[in-house]
């Protein structure tokens, strides 16, 4: 039985999670990732929300890509899915 699907709501639009990833997706996650120096939290981070790499990421979860701008008071929610996929399990 499959569980309902999360979803996710960004500057009043939603988005779904996608239930599968492609290599070329994983491709890019990892390519987004290995960009960030881990390590270093704040600089991670930094990086993460000044250029593209969150909109990107986020792109590549969802099913739909991110419309418009990613707002503060999406932090939360955006927290959230990511944390999501990073904690999800396969069943």
């Amino acid at each position: 039985m499959k569980s309902k699907a999360k979803v996710y709501k960004l500057n009043g639009v939603s988005y779904l999670p996608k239930e599968k990833y492609s290599l070329k997706d994983w491709g890019a996650i990892l390519r987004i990732l290995s960009s960030l120096n881990l390590e270093d939290q704040l600089g991670a981070t930094v990086a993460l929300l000044s250029g593209d790499s969150l909109t990107d990421f986020l792109n590549i979860i969802f099913t739909e890509p991110v419309k418009g701008e990613i707002y503060e008071d999406d932090f939360e929610e955006v927290t959230r899915a990511i944390n999501d996929f990073l904690t999800r399990k396969k069943i």
